[in-house]
This record gives C-alpha cells, structure tokens and sequence, in this order.
C-alpha cells in the first residue's frame, strides 16, 4: 500500500505529510476525508493517504477535492454535503482485472495509466522488522519478512535504501526493530539501477532547497 501511495503521489505532483503516512483510523470516511484535506491545506500541497475503516467496508479508493464555491449549494442538492471538501469513492479495487485492461490500453497504443514520473519527490524506505545482524542475508525487500516499506521524502531521507533495491543483500552492521535501513547499513554492488537512484536523490534535494525555480503542482485532490 506504501508502494502504491508513492507512485499516486509520484504521478500527479503530491506529497506527503511525514514518513509512514498518517493512515488515520476511521469509522466515517466523510470526516477522515475532510481531516486529510485539512493537512493538504496545511502543507499548500496534494497529499496522498489512507484510512484504516471500522465499520465500513475496506478495499476501495477515494478523492478528496474542492470545487467553485458559487456552486456549493449544487453539490449539496446531490448529497455530496456542505464542503468545502466532497470525498468522492470508488468502493472496490479490481486490480487482477485492471492490469490486464490497462496491458490491452498500452498495446492498442493508449500509453500508461500512470507513472512514477521523470522527477520523483517520493520513495518508499526498507524498515527492519526485526533485529537483523550483521552478515545476515535479505533474500527480498517486498514480500519478505525482513523488512517493511514506509514512504519517505527522497529530500528528507537521502541515504534511505528503497525497499525494492534489497534482494540477495547482505547487511554490514547490525539494524533493530524500526529502524530505517541506509546505504552505509548494506553491501551493494554498483549498477545502472544505483545510479539511477542517486540521481533521483539529488535532483529531489535541489529542487527541495530555496531558490531552485521548482515551485510544484498543485491539484485538486488527494488520493
């Protein structure tokens, strides 16, 4: 879910509000929506997040968007409320279904549905689940039980390992519970993946400093 957090965010210029995401307990989507929007305003930036349900059913997507004023009261007439947020949902989630329509789009020529972009402002750090010792072996970052992913800020975490990145690697130094696994932490071979990363690392650190002329996007809703 962190993963695909991210690429949202990556793909249509949001950010978050601290690593990990807030992921908010909640027993109406209504007001955890507006309480999301809330911290975007905060932030004068899209964010991406999540919510944990209690009571309503899981699995789905949402928006949390703004509209014209002058036409709150149009809204509210289709039980969208009052605003001056409106939390608009997709209450299912068909992945196994979509990635095949989505493959038949790109092959008839339609192009992507989304991608992490050419300037990503995200990643998604490896955090250890456990006590991991040094000269122990990863066998594999996602979907292992060695490690975790959170989202981080690629300008707030520059030596963050992303998750992906772990497989077959082994640790030089012994990491705990919790803690944030960076490059000094790993032996890792140089590669064309590497550099890649690097580069997103430091592009993202220049355009996050004063006076680099990257003033954002900003969108109308947040996922």
């Amino acid at each position: 879910m962190q993963i695909e957090q991210v690429v949202v965010g990556n793909g249509f210029g949001a950010t978050i509000t601290r690593r990990g995401l807030e992921g908010l307990p909640s027993t109406d989507l209504s007001s955890s929506g507006n309480e999301l929007a809330r911290l975007a305003e905060g932030l004068g930036q899209p964010i991406v997040d999540y919510v944990i349900p209690n009571g309503y059913s899981a699995g789905g997507v949402f928006l949390v968007c703004r509209h014209d004023e002058d036409q709150a009261p149009a809204i509210e007439y289709f039980k969208l409320g009052p605003g001056p947020y409106y939390v608009l949902t997709r209450p299912f989630h068909l992945c196994s279904l979509e990635v095949g329509k989505t493959l038949r789009r790109v092959l008839a020529g339609g192009g992507v549905l989304l991608n992490n972009s050419a300037a990503p402002t995200l990643g998604v750090g490896a955090i250890a689940k456990r006590e991991i010792k040094a000269g122990e072996v990863v066998q594999r970052g996602i979907g292992g039980f060695d490690v975790r992913g959170e989202a981080v800020r690629l300008a707030d975490e520059v030596d963050h390992v992303p998750i992906g990145l772990l497989r077959n690697t082994v640790l030089k130094r012994t990491v705990e519970p919790g803690q944030l696994i960076t490059f000094d932490d790993i032996e890792i071979q140089p590669s064309r993946v590497l550099d890649i990363i690097f580069q997103q690392q430091r592009e993202a650190v220049r355009r996050s400093q004063p006076g680099s002329g990257f003033d954002g996007v900003l969108l109308q809703a947040q996922q």
